[in-house]
């Protein structure tokens, strides 16, 4: 059996479930109100029960199995594998058996592979390589030298497989076997970031980078030679493709549903409405979108050029959507998500295959994205799997906010001025714009359909925010918005709001933009073809952008820049009760002051995406797998919240 498989590897995914952490009851894949047929005996002739029979009663397994994350799911000879966080293997038999498998290891498993014939290879943290030969009944580590974090693996049906991950937060690197997993070496094609992978029946396999290229890059490779072809996305201004999936006829599709290439191998952008979903699915001529905008399922039957909406009422992130070759899709996701759907059926129905049983709260699983604090001790945390967190206690203790979404950005104004004397004002950013003036209990979408947004910054009465192509500006201290035209084509990633009206922002392949006049018109100053920018900022006349590959810097208001050597691979950089910190992976905290305006390393050498406020002497700094970290004295040291609390 061969499969082809959604792959989501990064930010803007979603699917809309009443599921949720905890204990899970598994039930048969195959079965379900929209069955192809209503088969009377089961698939080891035994004969069926009268539940099992009956349209619209899933038969549910006896066998209860936890897990919190399920990262990956594929088809094997006869059993079907499912892997997940802290080393979970879940194993299906026919019609519903499922055991929990010894794998040997905690870490977090992300990718799965399978040849149909019964040999299966896991991938995950800290290099983790796990293969099975016996259709995943036992499981053996796979010596691999490269201690990367294996977010992707592809293969083909003779065995030819290739991993690839990031490397202690840089550059993605990739290891490539013969043999089936038995041995690996080295390929010096992938040199920029992996945002996703897919390959097709043909043996070809594609490689999605938004490093490589402004508007996204892609590389094709046949994986029996490792011969590499690299291209630009120049057409698509999305930002990252960060989704790519083969159809049964060796179509390659991404983010939006985009067609990257036809089957024949020829080059094609055929852009379709439903632009903002991570992962597309093609099977004949149904197109499903799991997690566009508005959530649920996007359903077309006509080639994306119209569009039907199946709803749910909760954002549950996927991962995985695995496709058998007779069309049957399973999809799964953070807290334990499952769902299946045979897309055969219109309409097609997707059905939960879990359920929960309520248990104490557990701190998220996945990296924290950005923190705001008004430094009196509220500090608001968004997290991976739609989660968005608040404290009142300056970090030490956490309660969920409700149904967030996906969120990016966060930034706050507290109580004060002309349009909130009484109330502070939250804003959330993501998919689409939000504020809420009742400690995150309700929000206000502003500016309806906007495409993703990353950053939000201001000063005085000036609010900007920033996004894929787009500038949202307020000049009430966010009670009302408008919506601009960047002036560049590419992402734009961060924003720095100045005194005097000046904003600076920051984006992909290396571009600045400057305002001077509030935000009402930007300069580009500055561009630096494959530096992606994540984060932009500064103190007295200094400022500094920093991102992927490297920084830039600039002694005269950011007039004009220079290459700078610090940080190397820096994620954010804030303005912080006159001080300015810049945070990444695996470096120190940097912090300029007035009266030190070079950038002054810390103590403490962490994988961090933010930092901000948290109460009056102190500030707070997340990242990787929700680590949280506090200081108290302005940066110089930091202490790991390892009791950090979550109340709901």
């Amino acid at each position: 059996m061969f499969v082809y498989s959604a792959v989501f590897a990064g930010p803007g995914q979603r699917i809309l479930s009443r599921v949720s952490a905890g204990l899970l009851l598994f039930s048969a894949l195959s079965c379900g109100p929209h069955a192809v047929s209503s088969p009377t005996a089961r698939e080891n002739g035994e004969p069926m029960s009268e539940s099992e029979k009956t349209p619209g009663i899933l038969p549910w397994s006896n066998a209860t199995l936890r897990a919190t994350d399920l990262r990956s799911v594929a088809y094997g000879k006869e059993a079907t594998i499912v892997v997940g966080g802290e080393g979970k293997i879940f194993r299906r038999l026919p019609p519903n058996q499922w055991t929990e498998i010894e794998s040997g290891t905690e870490q977090r498993l992300h990718g799965l592979y399978s040849d149909g014939d019964g040999l299966f290879v896991a991938v995950g943290d800290s290099g983790t390589v796990l293969r099975s030969i016996d259709d995943g009944k036992t499981w053996s580590l796979s010596q691999v030298e490269r201690l990367a974090t294996w977010w992707h693996i592809v293969g083909n049906r003779r065995g030819d497989i290739l991993l690839a991950g990031p490397l202690r937060g840089l550059d993605s690197c990739a290891v490539y076997s013969r043999d089936g997993g038995k041995t690996w070496s080295s390929v010096q094609f992938l040199t920029g970031k992996a945002d996703a992978v897919t390959s097709t029946p043909n043996g070809d396999l594609f490689v999605s980078s938004s490093s490589k290229h402004p508007h996204g890059g892609m590389v094709r490779v046949e994986l029996g030679r490792l011969d590499a072809t690299e291209f630009a996305m120049k057409d698509f201004d999305g930002g990252g493709l960060i989704g790519l999936f083969s159809d049964p006829a060796g179509n390659v599709f991404t983010s939006g549903g985009q067609i990257v290439f036809e089957a024949d191998r020829s080059q094609a952008w055929a852009i379709t409405p439903k632009r903002d979903a991570g992962i597309v699915i093609r099977w004949k001529d149904h197109l499903l979108a799991p997690g566009a905008r508005g959530g649920g399922i996007h359903h077309s039957w006509d080639k994306g050029k119209t569009w039907a909406h199946e709803a749910a009422d909760r954002r549950i992130w996927v991962h995985r959507v695995s496709v058998d070759e007779h069309g049957h899709a399973t999809l799964v996701g953070a807290d334990g998500l499952m769902m299946s759907a045979q897309l055969e059926n219109r309409p097609t129905s997707w059905h939960a295959l879990s359920v929960v049983d309520p248990e104490p709260p557990r701190w998220p699983i996945g990296d924290v994205y950005s923190l705001w604090g008004d430094g009196a001790g509220i500090v608001y945390a968004a997290m991976y799997a739609n989660r968005l967190l608040r404290s009142t206690d300056a970090g030490l203790s956490w309660s969920s906010l409700a149904d967030s979404g996906h969120v990016l950005g966060l930034w706050g104004l507290p109580a004060g001025g002309p349009h909130n004397k009484n109330v502070s004002r939250v804003f959330r950013v993501g998919v689409g714009l939000q504020s809420s003036t009742d400690d995150g209990r309700t929000w206000l979408e502003h500016l309806p359909g906007l495409p993703s947004l990353f950053d939000i910054r201001g000063h005085g009465d000036d609010v900007l925010a920033v996004g894929h192509g787009t500038i949202a500006l307020s000049h009430d201290r966010g009670v009302t918005w408008r919506q601009k035209k960047s002036p560049v084509k590419g992402t734009l990633t961060s924003v720095w709001a100045g005194p005097k009206g000046e904003f600076l922002i920051a984006g992909m392949d290396g571009d600045i933009l400057c305002s001077t006049d509030r935000g009402e018109s930007f300069k580009l100053v500055s561009s630096t073809p494959g530096l992606w920018l994540k984060g932009v900022g500064g103190v007295g006349k200094r400022r500094w952008a920093v991102g992927s590959k490297g920084a830039l810097s600039s002694t005269d208001s950011g007039v004009t820049w220079q290459t700078s050597v610090e940080p190397k691979e820096g994620q954010a950089v804030r303005s912080l009760r006159g001080s300015t910190y810049a945070v990444g992976y695996y470096q120190p905290v940097l912090r300029a002051d007035p009266q030190r305006p070079d950038l002054t390393p810390s103590k403490t050498n962490q994988a961090l995406k933010d930092i901000a406020l948290a109460g009056p002497d102190s500030l707070i700094a997340g990242g990787s797998n929700g680590n949280l970290f506090r200081s108290t004295d302005r940066g110089l040291t930091w202490t790991w919240l390892k009791e950090r609390k979550l109340k709901n």
